[in-house]
């Protein structure tokens, strides 16, 4: 204790001055009552209450051990405080990290958008190969730039219309290879798309059918593509391919168009004051005399309209049978007199709301296959390609309906 220490240097410091001599006096009657101060002095010391201090001294050792475990205390919470936010904030990164790359997994799996090619109908004989038939596919980061975007697989299928093909039993699908880096929907010159094509084989069994394309990346979901390049969309059956299976020997139209008008108007529900005109050339049937008019079930011509852009075969389309107007000369050449071509005429009667629409023609000979007709030759102005019988929307009939609310 420090009273200890106090009184133990007095008694040193005194015997190093009675070492030194300083104690030595005259009156050496003085030199034995030294010990004795000294010593009453030092136990003075050991008696002095503010030295004698046990209690205090506990006390200010536990504070300080209390000090330094609030201190320790405070250092590690703030330590692990510290840790914890580090920790968790690693984790979110990390987190992020994993939601960015799983966001980036699931989009390359993906294609992001791909529509049919080329021809829109197709007529063939049983078992015929018809085509090539192109697909334009995008996925994003993989058929930019120049060369096969990898993992893609693409497949053009055949088989009944009026469902979805991904999921419709009755279709068979085909494998379709890549051929070339175009632009397709996306920036002039960026290659976004990438093109296969494939020459599928048509269904031994006559009738009529649709064709549609499917792709995927790797082992993603499947895309159904139809002939709409526009986006947003997703695959309607209306605007798939259309097929006809028919045998060589089953009679066919020559030759067929939409005469006139290509635009047209008329009130929802009424009837038009305006007839639309048709041509067909069936040999054998509408040649056999100026007078002569085949029967229905000899040649039936209809006129029909349906939703911009779609396929005339499908179930979308509404007919009306055509009437016969009159006999007119072939013009390719030009023969007066010869009366081959027969001109049907139709009085249109308005859809019952005013969405636009796209009309033509169909005729069929006999029980052969229908073929659909837009605007070609004779029509004035009409493009010679391509063929009569191949549909092109972009040349067919304008409906506008008028009258709604």
């Amino acid at each position: 204790m420090r009273p200890r220490r106090f009184a133990l240097a007095t008694v040193m410091l005194t015997t190093a001055c009675a070492e030194s001599g300083q104690l030595l006096v005259n009156d050496a009657a003085t030199v034995p009552d030294a010990p004795d101060a000294v010593d009453v002095i030092d136990a003075a010391a050991f008696d002095r209450p503010q030295f004698d201090v046990p209690a205090v001294d506990d006390a200010r050792d536990a504070t300080e051990a209390g000090n330094d475990l609030g201190a320790d205390t405070a250092s590690d919470t703030a330590n692990d405080l510290t840790a914890d936010a580090s920790a968790d904030a690693n984790s979110d990164a990390s987190d992020a990290v994993d939601a960015r790359s799983d966001a980036s997994d699931a989009s390359a799996t993906r294609v992001d958008h791909c529509y049919l090619l080329d021809a829109r109908v197709a007529s063939v004989t049983p078992g015929m190969s018809f085509g090539p038939v192109g697909v334009a596919v995008r996925v994003a980061a993989v058929t930019a730039g120049v060369g096969q975007g990898a993992g893609v697989t693409v497949e053009v299928g055949v088989g009944p219309g009026g469902g979805d093909p991904l999921t419709a039993a009755g279709w068979t699908w085909t494998a379709a290879s890549f051929d070339r880096d175009i632009d397709g929907r996306g920036v002039t010159g960026a290659r976004e798309y990438d093109r296969y094509q494939t020459s599928p084989t048509s269904p031994t069994t006559e009738g009529e059918y649709a064709w549609a394309a499917r792709a995927r990346v790797g082992g993603g979901p499947w895309m159904a593509c139809d002939l709409v390049d526009t986006l947003p969309h997703t695959y309607a059956p209306a605007f798939a391919g259309r097929l006809t299976v028919a045998s060589a020997t089953a009679p066919r139209a020559g030759y067929c168009n939409l005469q006139f008008p290509r635009t047209l108007s008329v009130a929802t529900g009424a009837t038009s004051a305006s007839m639309v005109y048709g041509r067909v050339f069936a040999s054998g049937v509408t040649n056999r005399g100026c007078s002569d008019q085949p029967t229905a079930a000899q040649l039936a011509v209809q006129w029909g309209y349906g939703p911009v852009d779609s396929i005339p075969a499908g179930a979308t389309w509404t007919w009306t049978d055509g009437r016969y107007n009159a006999h007119r000369d072939s013009t390719m050449p030009l023969i007066e007199g010869n009366c081959q071509n027969i001109e049907y005429s139709a009085a249109p009667r308005g859809p019952a709301d005013c969405a636009p629409r796209h009309f033509g023609w169909r005729v069929r000979v006999g029980t052969g296959p229908w073929t659909y007709c837009r605007w070609a030759p004779p029509a004035e102005g009409a493009p010679a390609t391509p063929a009569f019988d191949v549909w092109d929307p972009t040349l067919a009939g304008t409906l506008t309906v008028t009258g709604c609310p």
